[in-house]
């Protein structure tokens, strides 16, 4: 009855997590050179983990930095249903979007002087943050489409 009832609960906690998300080590004409995972963990507590991964391309050469955030102690993004003006603020190449990848809300963060960001709401409490220098807007929505595609388990 024990072996039962652990068996149970552990198919309870396995469907109550809707979406786990692994990074690939290859992904396009992209490959993985390097990753770092940090768990967060207190009081004894599993929190979740931030995993960091690198890409580079060689052709033509590039980069982009993976952060992805999962677990309850990484808190949930937030994406307001619009962006309010910021021409004032930033230059008329700067400033924010919101856009959907692949049924997800996305902020599309562009700076002139910052890399190219995009920050994805997986689910509550998983955030894929994706920044390059490599890759326009359209070239970055679609590498992140195909990533999470990818990716979702």
């Amino acid at each position: 009855m024990r072996k039962f009832l652990f068996i149970f609960i552990a198919l309870l906690f396995i469907a109550s997590s809707s979406f786990a998300l692994e990074l690939p080590d290859k992904i396009q004409n992209w490959h993985a050179v390097n990753s770092k995972i940090v768990p967060l963990i207190a009081s004894n507590q599993d929190l979740g983990q931030i995993v960091y991964k690198s890409y580079l391309r060689n052709n033509p050469r590039g980069n982009l930095e993976i952060i992805l955030t999962q677990g309850k102690g990484t808190g949930e993004l937030y994406i307001p249903e619009n962006v309010r003006d910021s021409s004032e603020l930033f230059n008329k190449s700067s400033g924010y979007e919101i856009i959907n990848i692949s049924g997800l809300s996305a902020i599309l963060e562009k700076n002139e002087n910052l890399p190219l960001a995009l920050a994805v709401k997986v689910d509550n409490n998983i955030t894929l943050t994706i920044e390059t220098h490599a890759l326009n807007e359209s070239e970055l929505i679609n590498f992140a489409g195909d990533l999470l595609s990818n990716s979702i388990k």
